[in-house]
């Protein structure tokens, strides 16, 4: 019995080392150079004691607000402008009614002399706008990197005052100004209003 088990197992690993041998090798890391090491999304924006949900957009789905303005893709989820007098960028953003707003964090690739500017920005649908929050790159950073906005305190209202992230990406008209993208920081609305001020159930 002991031997009629091991002859298909052998004649199962000779066939599957056979198969690999005859297949194609597949590219490894050492084979072609990385890209460059983009900055950590994993970073939190909170401090101890909160729990944030976090909404990212990547700059490449960002859309220029003049059809006169010329950009291109920088990869990894990036744009950078090209020419055209235009330098805005926009993105809807739809977020929980009632949640609230604390940062935005602005993702970027920057070795240039010139620098992006992210903002929250609302509006009222009768010609009125608020800017919540801005921030913006730094030409030190010698590469990818993120910068964190001042913390605000903004409760969405999609009915009244509709979310827009606008991105300028200033003068700058080559890859070493890239937009890579804009990260909100939010808390979650409580839904639970019963046991929202800590008020728990009592085991029977």
């Amino acid at each position: 019995m002991m031997t009629s088990i091991r002859k298909p197992v052998s004649m199962i690993a000779s066939g599957v080392f056979m198969l690999a041998a005859a297949m194609p090798m597949a590219a490894t890391a050492g084979d072609q150079p990385l890209p460059p090491r983009a900055p950590d999304l994993a970073q939190a924006d909170q401090p101890a004691g909160t729990v944030f949900n976090y909404l990212f957009i990547a700059g490449a789905t960002f859309h220029p607000l003049e059809s006169a303005t010329a950009f291109a893709y920088s990869g990894a989820g990036c744009i950078h402008k090209t020419g055209g007098s235009g330098n805005l960028f926009a993105h809807k953003v739809v977020l929980p009614e009632g949640a609230v707003v604390h940062y935005l964090r602005l993702y970027f690739f920057d070795t240039s002399t010139e620098k992006v500017t992210a903002f929250f920005t609302t509006y009222d649908a009768a010609g009125g706008f608020n800017e919540l929050t801005s921030v913006s790159s730094t030409n030190d950073a010698g590469g990818f990197a993120s910068t964190l906005s001042p913390e605000i305190s903004y409760t969405v209202d999609n009915f009244s005052a509709p979310i827009n992230l606008v991105a300028n990406l200033g003068a700058q008209n080559n890859n070493t100004l890239r937009f890579c993208g804009m990260r909100i920081a939010y808390e979650p609305p409580v839904l639970d209003t019963i046991f929202k001020d800590g008020f728990d159930p009592q085991p029977l």
